[in-house]
Order: C-alpha cells, then structure tokens, then sequence
C-alpha cells in the first residue's frame, strides 16, 4: 500500500496533466472503473516488455504503470485519485 502512495506522488499528477490533455482521462476513468480483469491481462504483457525499457529514462514510470496495473487496489487507487483531480 505504501509503495502506491509514493508511486502517486511520484507520477500520478503528471499522468493526470497527460491524460486531461489528450483527452483520455475519462476514458481511462472507466477503464479502471470497469475493465480491471482486462487491465490486470494488459500489465501481465507489459512486464515482458520490462526487460527492453529498464535502462531508458522513462523506464521507472513504465514500471510504475505495470505495477499499478498488477493490482486492484493499484487501480482503485488511482481511479480515485484521476477522480478527485480536475484537469
């Protein structure tokens, strides 16, 4: 639990900036909201792609996202916070 919490403060916020700019927040929103099986299939296939992303500068925020994505409270978590944040 505490390891999400340092994740949301880590990269949470600029997720947020990103998703409300391209327009894809509420889509993500219900997505977490709705689709945490598929979610949960979609990190399983992202931690293959580990491996190639480890040494490249945004390789922390790729593991963050595959973390998150691993775990239904992960996904709870942010869900509330995309919901309590206005763009």
């Amino acid at each position: 639990m505490l390891y999400f919490l340092v994740m949301k403060s880590d990269y949470w916020s600029g997720w947020n900036k990103f998703l409300t700019g391209w327009g894809l927040k509420p889509l993500v929103c219900t997505l977490l909201r709705d689709a945490k099986p598929l979610l949960s299939l979609i990190s399983q296939v992202l931690c293959l792609g580990m491996q190639l992303f480890k040494g490249i500068p945004f390789g922390a925020q790729y593991r963050a996202v595959v973390d998150t994505l691993g775990y239904e409270d992960g996904m709870d978590q942010l869900y509330h916070f995309l919901q309590g944040v206005r763009g």
